[in-house]
Formats: structure tokens, sequence, C-alpha cells
């Protein structure tokens, strides 16, 4: 019987570090004057990883300890407390972990990427799997097959919740599929246990007595960049960086190569500036990339205020001929950002809802965040007192008057950016087809949501070191309010009480989200905060003339669900639906909408029916 996808099973049925703990040292000498590293690693790296280790050796470099897991697995073991110094995992896992201030995406280095493919037993007919027919056919056909747990490993989520839904025979394959719990699953074919395996090439690839077939085809393909980084708070951090710019060196790409690793994907160049660490590594390449500027002269805020030159930052992807799609980042975020791999990654790739071959990506970075015009640019607290009202004043600006763009096929923001679209749907409302805000209420701003932001801006601005907005260094209450916002406001009761289930566990969290540094800078996160203050788009909805699609999440700390708002005011919008992603270990509450695999299938559906408004 195929486990519920929310069942658990022991951790010790989930590892696969051969007999105990992989432990790979420079001599015996080496290993008694330094402690080894420990590095927690995802199962399709292991073969790289172990292939590299004499190569480190030779070097002299500090031993390193691996324990090899599937993803899901890794994740729940440092929630549990499991002590490391590097991570090596899914770029979309790291993100998780960057928002829950366990790692930095500065810090982070791109290995390779690996895609899915089908394996069988060595001297068995290669079937064919170029095609989405040809696949389709194998699997109906085949007695037995297995793949890994979705609760568990990346690539047995893609199998279950995209590509049998997409070949429409989930329910035939399920019924007859062996789930694996981890390590080489492809084993049971060598074994004779199963007809095929689906699982990432470098695990196929390990595996004696098996055959690869191919991979799955481009329309149905995920390919999973992995990527490293230290813990932040490894007392060791210093060495577990060394060894992961050794391990990205690109000395070592034929070895990942042998191994089934595709390169790592390139940062993009920036036509105005550089791109920030953080996007390099976590971002997929996508094609047509641009950074740039854009100017608006005597630009009028809500207030009377003018700033003589405000700058407006953008990226785009995509050919300017595609079809046009905004896309709005959250508080004290940035376009750019929208672009990881738990967003962007899940949208803007070969075959996904929002295929950069075919649309025109905008992704804008708001008023006072990213590289846009912002307090700390040198005003510093005489900068205006910007609204939404005018944020998205500029996004439109920004839309029509440079980029020359007269429709949009869709508008879709989250949480910020989730009420930025609520107030472009209305102003503008025959600009669009389709609205999808995320994480986002059209009602006025109030409520917990309201509450925590009035305790983030007060915190700093009776901080005396805040010194009127012309600090000399970052006010300390700064950081310690913004990590209060987020404990209580973002991660989810389950995830939450899954990384802290003791009070020692829950003290080593907050202590080490405190002792994190925090990017950005104290004057721009409060005018950020105050901004969202006279938010009210309830007066205008029965206005929108595009479809919409609210996305909101069970377990949204600043919006619930509980509450009944957004199904009450939906009913007052001619086209309109909402989807509640159900509360899970795997959602992280108010963040749970900037994963896009929680909806992108309802997105396409969306997309693929609603009409075409008339200008």
């Amino acid at each position: 019987m195929r486990p519920a996808l929310t069942s658990l099973f022991p951790l010790r049925a989930l590892l696969w570090a051969c007999v105990g703990l992989s432990v790979l040292a420079a001599g015996p000498a080496a290993a008694q004057a330094t402690a080894p590293l420990r590095v927690l690693c995802a199962g399709a790296v292991k073969t790289a990883l172990v292939a590299l280790a004499p190569a480190w050796a030779a070097r002299g470099g500090v031993p390193w300890q691996a324990t090899y897991a599937p993803a899901g697995e890794l994740r729940r073991l440092l929630a549990a407390g499991t002590p490391a110094d590097l991570l090596i995992l899914p770029a979309e896992t790291l993100d998780e972990l960057d928002r829950e201030g366990l790692t930095s995406a500065a810090a982070r280095r791109p290995l390779g990427g690996v895609g899915i493919g089908v394996a069988v037993k060595a001297g068995a007919p290669l079937p064919d799997v170029s095609t989405e027919a040809a696949l389709r056919a194998l699997l109906l056909q085949t007695p037995s097959l297995t793949y890994m747990d979705p609760t568990r490993g990346t690539s047995g989520r893609h199998v279950d919740t995209v590509v049998l839904p997409r070949l429409d025979i989930a329910a035939a394959v399920r019924a007859k599929a062996v789930l694996g719990e981890g390590g080489l699953i492809a084993e049971k074919v060598a074994r004779g246990e199963v007809a095929l395996a689906l699982q990432q090439m470098t695990e196929l690839v390990a595996v004696p007595g098996v055959q690869v077939a191919g991979p799955l085809p481009p329309s149905l393909q995920k390919t999973t960049i992995y990527a490293g980084a230290p813990l932040a708070a490894s007392p060791a951090r210093a060495q577990a960086e060394a060894l992961l710019a050794w391990l990205a060196d690109a000395d070592n790409r034929a070895s990942f190569a042998a191994q089934g690793f595709a390169p790592p994907p390139p940062a993009a160049p920036s036509a105005a500036a550089p791109t920030t660490p953080a996007v390099a590594a976590a971002a997929p390449s996508y094609p047509n990339r641009v950074d740039s500027d854009w100017v608006v002269n005597d630009f009028r805020f809500h207030t009377g205020q003018v700033l003589p030159a405000l700058r407006l930052h953008y990226t785009t992807i995509g050919a300017p001929t595609g079809e046009p799609v905004l896309v709005l980042h959250g508080t004290t975020g940035s376009g750019a950002g929208m672009l990881g791999a738990a967003f962007g990654g899940e949208l803007f790739g070969p075959g996904q809802p929002l295929d950069a071959r075919r649309y025109y990506v905008i992704l804008p970075d708001a008023i006072g965040t990213g590289q846009s015009s912002r307090p700390s640019d040198g005003l510093r607290a005489a900068f205006p007192a910007y609204n939404y009202d005018d944020m998205v004043r500029a996004q439109y600006r920004l839309v029509t008057e440079h980029l020359g763009v007269r429709h949009l096929r869709l508008v879709i923001g989250n949480s910020m950016g989730g009420m930025q679209t609520w107030l472009w749907a209305q102003n503008w409302p025959r600009f669009m087809d389709v609205a999808v805000p995320m994480a986002a209420l059209p009602v006025p701003m109030s409520g917990r949501n309201w509450l925590l932001r009035r305790l983030v801006t007060d915190s700093i601005r009776r901080d005396p070191a805040w010194q009127g907005g012309a600090y000399t260094t970052q006010p300390r209450s700064w950081q310690f309010a913004s990590v209060f916002y987020n404990l209580a406001s973002n991660g989810g009761n389950q995830a939450l009480m899954a990384a802290a289930p003791t009070r020692a566990q829950a003290d080593a969290l907050l202590n080490q989200r405190l002792a994190t540094p925090l990017a950005g800078d104290a004057n721009d996160h409060l005018f950020q905060w105050e901004s969202s203050g006279d938010y009210d788009p309830s007066a205008g909805l029965e206005k929108i003339e595009a479809t919409v699609l609210a996305i909101n999440s069970a377990d949204d700390e600043r919006n619930p669900p509980e509450l009944g708002l957004l199904e009450r005011e939906m009913r007052r919008v001619r086209r309109g639906s909402v989807l509640i992603v159900p509360a899970s270990a795997q959602t992280a509450g108010h963040g749970t909408t900037a994963q896009a695999r929680w909806w992108k299938a309802a997105l396409a559906q969306v997309l693929g029916a609603a009409p075409v408004v008339a200008p």
C-alpha cells in the first residue's frame, strides 16, 4: 500500500551513509589534529563527493565526515538539532534555510545540475522515453516501478506531483509503485524487485546491474541545481567555506560531469550593476536577462513631495516580443530575488507555466527596495514618505513609458507584491488579463499584520541609536525587531515546532538568528514597513475586469484564512477564485506562497483558460 504523503518513517531507515558515517580524512595525523568538518549532503551528490575525496586529502585539506540522505530527510535532521558545518542540498532547500537564517545565500556556491532519468535492468531492451507519449505508454505498461517517496526526495516529489498528473496516469501508476525511502532505489531494479526506476541521473548511474534508458522528456524534466552553503552558526565556517570553494572550482567540473552532473548555471551579466552574490548563486539561468535602471524626473509622491530623479531598477527575462508578465516582490525583497530556484526556478524554465521563451517577464524593484532609489542612498530619514500607491504608479510608468508595454497577460505578486497586485487590478482594470495576488488580502491593513509592523518601526524609531535616521552604525533594535517579526509572522506552526521541539532547541534557534547579520539598512526597512500603513484596496474590487486567482496558505500568520476575509471580499470580484494551500510540515506559513511548487499547476490552468481583456 502506498503510504500517505505526510507519514513519517524512522530516521534510521532513511539514512544511507554506508555503515555509520563516511570519514574521508587527509591522513591519521591530520585526523588527530583537526576535527572533521560535518557535512550533510544530498544523496544525488554522494558519488561526486566520494570521487573527489582523494584529491582533497592529497591537498592536506581538513577532513570531512559526511551524512548522505534525501534532501527532505536532511532537512528534518537539521530541525532535530543535528550538528553540521557544510550543507550540500538542492538550491530550493537552501532558499528555505536562508529565509530561516540558518544559511546565507551570499556564501552559497552552485555545484551542478541533475535531471531525472529512467533506468531498467542491464540487458533488458531499452525503452523509448524521449517523448511524453512514449513515457506515458511505458509507465502504463510496466508491471512495477519505483521512485522516491515524495515527502523525502526532490525527484520523487516531481514525479508524483508533476509528471504523473501531467500524463494523466497518477492513479494507475501510484497503485503499482514501490516508493523508495532513500539511497539508490534503482538497486530494486538490479535485484529484480521492480521493472524500472525513476530517480536523478547521478543516482541511477551509480548502480551496477542497471542501464539508463534516458532522461525525462524536456517538457517534463526537472533539473535540480545542487549547491553548498556553510551553516551560519558553524564554529568551523571558514574551513567549510574553503572546502566548498574547492569543490565548486572549475578544475573539478570534470569530476562532477563524470557522475552525471551538468555544469552549474553561470551568473547572468548585469547591464547596470553587478548581480548580488545571493541572486547569482541561487538563480537558474534564463534567456535574454537584462538588469537595468530607468530614471523618472521630478517624481511626485502622494504627500506632494518631489524627488528630482527617482531611479527604478528592474530585471527582465525573455524577449520583449513575448507575452508580457509583471512579477512583484515582497517587503525588503527585490525583483531579481524572484528568480531563485523556489520561485522562478519553478515558473520560468522550459515547459513551465511562465516559460521565458514565450513570456516577457518584468521584475521591478519597488521604490525604496533593491537597487531602486532608497533612503540609504543619502537622504536617509528625509527621503519622501512613499506608500503602495506611489510604488504601483512608478511600476506602471516603468512598464508603459520605458518598456513600451501596452497590455499585460498577467500581474502576479507575493506578500507586498500581492497587495500591489490588488491595486494594479483596480487602478488599470483593462490593462491585464489575469491577476494573481498571493499572501495578501483585499482589505485595509489591520490586525496582527499591522500590529507587528508597528512593533518593528516603533522599535527602530524609539532606539536612541537611530538618531533620527542619522546613525553611523545600524541600531541594534532593527535586528532584534526583525527577528521577532519573522518568528511571529512567518515560517508555519508545524515547521517551527519541528525546528524547535524543546526549549534548548528553541533557545539555540533564536540565538542563531539573533547572531546572524541582517542584510540591508534600518532606514530602508523602516520606510518599507511604514509604506503599507494606508493600504486599502477594498473600495474598488467591483472595478476589476481581469480573471483573479487569489492564493493563500492555511497557515499564513499575517492573513489567517479562518477570518473569512478573503472569501467574503472575493464575492465582489467578477471573475475570481481562491486557492488555499493546506498547511503541513513542509509549508512555511506566510512564506509558503514564495514556493511556486504549491500553486504553479493552478496558475497554468488559469493562464490556459482566462480570456483576453480588451483594452
